[in-house]
């Protein structure tokens, strides 16, 4: 912020506390760093906090003296000795901002916590709440609940979170559910450090606002690892870890917020790593896709896709009606690094290695541009498009049916033009001829095409190479003289081949018998 213009824009710091041992700001293994921090208060006391930010002569700001009180202790133990033998009585005896603390045990119980509490387990592996295959283990309805250290497991929803402010879940491990974690109109909720898995979709939010969803490991789900509705989630998804899902991350609101930040989660094993479809609501950011079928679709969407490593795929990006960003990647794939399907993208500056198939492929696009990738050898394929801008950088380029208003090809580089033709053998009243034999010959006499007509006179479609530019220079091809055999007879006819056509080649008939007769008998009397 300054004085004259208000609210300026999110910074990164360096998060510090001064007494860790009352409240501890918490962090990537320990580490604070980013526009937002989680502070947990451990104990009663008094601390500050300081922030350093990580821009121009890196200022800092410091809180004032936090006062940490403690909270009144109320004990729940499956096997006596403490307060409360079940988890919901406890909760129904304490007031606001209590603490309550479960000692090991299994509590086969649904708990409705509607308020501010506080709700440990003594170890996170030996509390365990049991939804005993009922509608919701754990529901939540009051701001500011704390929970943490349990296992969550056997429910339709592991954790229902239900028009709640600042909650705060973590370091529990919920498994076994339909969804794990449903966050429903939920504002600043902190979810950190939890494991969710083995169900159909492990996290799912719907109207939430500024949720921080983060480190996380969610997995083997067999829908979705997360999913969102219509959710303004300004720093949401972050430094979380997606694995042995089907689609890793989903996003689909059907209102286009301002974009969400998904940055620096690990993806890995998933079928698709992450499907955007029908909303561009969403920048990804620094995060890493590994192995799976597919890293990123973005499917109606035009998704900035930036700085992201994918390694191991089937295919990195696909697209598809995709205007996106799509820049600064690094892609090591197996069919294709970037294949998109209509739109117009902007792909540049991505380094794309591919182990076989094409590095690039592109279909119906309508002014994309192509720039500043390096392909290491690899191929780009585009088919029937127009490119605004088609930079060649150590690849070979492929143009099928297809331009580019600019085009640039580096010293390395190879690019060719090819146009889609098919010929049509008929005799002088225009019937198709069945079975002619048809070459093309390019203009250095070279065959360029060798094959035959089908019972309608037509041969198959086929591609000729009409121009080949490199940076020494354009070698053109054309004309082409296509050749046509029929009954014995060869006509022939040469066209300039500059874009998709059909070429009609006339056969006269062959000489009959009776023309032969007669023309011997000619040479006889003249003799």
């Amino acid at each position: 912020y300054n004085a004259t213009s208000g609210y300026l824009g999110d910074v990164v710091a360096d998060w510090t506390s001064n007494n860790s041992a009352v409240c501890e700001v918490r962090g990537w293994y320990g580490f604070a760093h980013g526009s937002s921090v989680q502070l947990l208060l451990k104990n009663a006391g008094v601390c500050s906090v300081t922030a350093t930010a990580t821009i121009r002569g890196t200022p800092t700001n410091t809180t004032g003296p936090l006062t940490v009180n403690a909270r009144t202790l109320v004990t729940v133990d499956d096997s006596g000795g403490a307060d409360f033998t079940r988890i919901q009585d406890a909760v129904d005896f304490a007031q606001d901002g209590y603490r309550i603390l479960v000692y090991a045990g299994t509590y086969r119980e649904s708990v409705l916590v509607g308020k501010e509490l506080e709700i440990a387990g003594e170890a996170r592996a030996s509390v365990v709440l049991d939804g005993g295959r009922g509608a919701t283990a754990l529901t939540i309805r009051a701001d500011r609940v704390v929970i943490h250290n349990l296992t969550i497991e056997n429910a339709h929803y592991g954790i229902f979170q239900d028009r709640t402010n600042n909650t705060r879940l973590y370091d529990t491990t919920i498994r076994r559910y339909s969804v794990g974690l449903f966050n429903e109109h939920t504002l600043n909720a902190w979810v950190a450090g939890n494991l969710i898995m083995g169900g159909n979709i492990g996290v799912l939010t719907n109207e939430s606002y500024d949720d921080a969803i983060r480190w996380n490991d969610i997995s083997l789900n067999s829908v979705y690892g997360a999913k969102s509705y219509n959710s303004r989630l300004r720093n949401c998804f972050n430094w979380n870890h997606f694995h042995d899902n089907k689609v890793g991350y989903y996003h689909d609101p059907t209102t286009e917020y301002p974009p969400m930040e998904f940055d620096g989660n690990t993806l890995e094993d998933n079928d698709v790593g992450v499907r955007v479809e029908n909303t561009s609501s969403i920048a990804l950011t620094n995060n890493t896709f590994l192995r799976g079928a597919v890293g990123l679709e973005l499917l109606n969407s035009s998704a900035p896709a930036d700085r992201n490593t994918f390694s191991g795929l089937g295919v990195g990006i696909r697209c598809i009606a995709s205007d996106s960003n799509l820049t600064n990647n690094v892609v090591f794939a197996e069919a294709s690094g970037i294949t998109c399907t209509g739109g117009a993208p902007r792909i540049e500056g991505n380094d794309i290695t591919v182990a076989s198939g094409v590095a690039i492929a592109l279909v119906n696009v309508d002014g994309a541009v192509v720039r500043g990738n390096d392909l290491h050898g690899g191929a780009i394929r585009v088919v029937n498009s127009r490119l605004a801008v088609l930079e060649v950088v150590n690849a070979t380029a492929v143009l099928e049916d297809s331009t580019a208003d600019q085009l640039a090809v580096d010293a390395v580089s190879r690019l060719e033009s090819r146009w889609t033709v098919r010929l049509k053998a008929v005799d002088p009243d225009g019937v198709g001829l069945s079975g002619a034999h048809v070459r093309a010959v390019d203009i250095s006499g070279d065959v360029a095409f060798e094959g035959a007509t089908g019972g309608d006179g037509y041969t198959a479609s086929f591609l000729l190479i009409a121009e080949v530019r490199t940076a020494a220079g354009v070698e053109s091809r054309n004309p082409f003289t296509f050749e046509v055999a029929h009954g014995g007879v060869v006509a022939s006819r040469t066209v300039t081949v500059f874009g998709p056509m059909e070429v009609v080649v006339t056969v006269p008939p062959a000489p009959t018998p009776w023309s032969l007769l007669a023309g011997l008998a000619l040479a006889i009397v003249a003799s």
